[in-house]
């Protein structure tokens, strides 16, 4: 897939601050001119999924990242200090995400728009060009006017099941919990493909429900 770091240079110095915090600053500068490597292999060898012209290429170049970041510790550094890298990269962009408040019902149903960006843009001819890109339905809610979809197959899983790194999964899958509470939601979720589930299910409630 074609190479783009965005995600490692914007985000880098917040993941530097954490590593420092936990190590020093000799091992964060190591760990992260490592990753750059580390990080332009992982994206030029990945399966294409489109890179950013695809709507949810944003979530993998991001994953990415903290998985390069992992990879370049040799594993050293825990899943939990990587955790503390994504929360704290993300409170960086909050307020990206607070376009969306789910305790009120238009705004929770634009959200979904989102979604729907996203199925549209995965047509047969692009999952013919894309087999492993994201797979995302919205069929059969729990209930009616759900704000619920879920995804069933994730090349973010998938490339990091190839890498070796299935453990920093869970840490990436808990990200949406805190997204969501950026937009006053709560994510009521019994399914990870992470841990072993056949999919992902999201189903969003405001948090003053």
């Amino acid at each position: 897939m074609k190479y783009n770091g965005f995600f490692l240079r914007f985000f880098g110095g917040t993941m530097k601050k954490v590593i420092i915090r936990h190590y020093n600053n000799s091992y964060a500068n190591e760990v992260m001119k490592k990753a750059k490597k580390i990080y332009r292999n992982i994206i030029e060898n990945a399966d294409d999924i489109g890179g950013l012209r695809n709507p949810y290429g944003y979530n993998f170049f991001f994953a990415m990242a903290y998985v390069s970041v992992y990879m370049a510790s040799d594993k050293k550094i825990p899943t939990e200090v990587i955790r503390e890298m994504m929360q704290e990269s993300l409170k960086k962009v909050s307020f990206v995400f607070k376009t969306v408040n789910y305790n009120n019902p238009k705004s929770a149903k634009n959200s979904l728009k989102e979604v729907d960006r996203y199925i549209n843009w995965y047509n047969d001819k692009r999952e013919k060009k894309y087999p492993t890109s994201f797979e995302i339905t919205r069929d059969n809610p729990p209930y009616e006017d759900a704000c619920w979809y879920k995804i069933t197959r994730c090349p973010i899983c998938i490339t990091c099941d190839k890498l070796g790194v299935k453990e920093i999964m869970p840490p990436l899958c808990e990200l949406d919990h805190l997204m969501i509470s950026f937009r006053h939601g709560k994510l009521d979720r019994k399914h990870m493909i992470s841990r072993e589930g056949d999919y992902c299910d999201y189903l969003i409630t405001g948090d003053k429900e």
